[in-house]
């Protein structure tokens, strides 16, 4: 189970932590592409009021298509956190944005994160990408 701490202030409680945002170090969740693997891909679910703080997209092995491209985000908002034009997949490169995102959810559900890519017509490329939260 969870916990949280609340405080009363006289009229209300407020609530002043959670289980998750009890924990300090930064976590993180990569994963790595290679054409020819799915186009989209969980990366992994963030809890409710944590913070993504960067997201890295390292090329290891150019694409051989300058269009390919990869986006991070929700279902929803499939280029919230990194958008297509945030790095050059036919450069070896590692690109780097601080989208400082805030997770909320009213109903306290866990977002789920998606690494998207579409390598257009490249027959070679690898690239990483990971996302770092507090």
């Amino acid at each position: 189970g969870s916990y949280a701490l609340y405080i009363w202030d006289g009229s209300v409680w407020a609530q002043l932590a959670t289980e998750e945002s009890a924990h300090v170090d930064a976590r993180s969740y990569e994963v790595n592409y290679s054409v020819g693997d799915s186009t989209n891909i969980l990366l992994g679910n963030v809890s409710v009021d944590r913070k993504i703080e960067t997201v890295t997209a390292e090329v290891t092995v150019a694409f051989n298509d300058a269009n390919a491209n990869v986006t991070v985000g929700t279902l929803a908002d499939t280029d919230l956190l990194f958008q297509n034009d945030s790095g050059d997949l036919d450069q070896l490169a590692t690109y780097l944005v601080k989208p400082e995102y805030y997770v909320t959810d009213l109903a306290g559900q866990d977002d789920q994160y998606y690494v998207t890519i579409d390598p257009q017509s490249a027959t070679i490329g690898n690239v990483t990408i990971k996302i770092t939260y507090v």
